[in-house]
């Protein structure tokens, strides 16, 4: 069973960390720079992202009505990759710092882990 206003929450958390992504979208700027081939098209990474904001709440809400000893943990640590995910569309479509996104999309992955 799942908690529909918990989840609501937290769908508009993710949602709310996915709006940078419309603030700073990709431009000129990534049409320039060498991507490896298999690089997907521009079109499908919104798509891909509003699956995946639906299945982090999902999984949130999940964890949230769990009553592990370990909720606050995990909810940190989710609250943390949500924290990355928001900063990485700024650093690398506004700022244009490859260097710095890979050092975001680095704390994504270790929290996501």
């Amino acid at each position: 069973m799942i908690d529909w206003p918990l989840f609501g929450i937290f769908l508009a958390t993710t949602y709310a960390a996915g709006a940078t992504g419309a603030f700073f979208s990709p431009d000129g700027w990534y049409d320039r720079i060498d991507k490896p081939k298999w690089t997907p098209p521009n079109w499908l990474f919104p798509v891909a992202w509003f699956v995946l904001y639906i299945c982090m709440a999902y999984a949130a809400t999940r964890v949230a009505i769990s009553g592990s000893p370990l909720l606050v943990y995990a909810l940190a640590i989710w609250g943390l990759q949500v924290a990355f995910n928001t900063l990485w569309s700024p650093v690398f479509f506004g700022l244009h710092r490859l260097g710095a996104a890979l050092v975001v999309l680095c704390g994504m992955w270790i929290s996501v882990l």
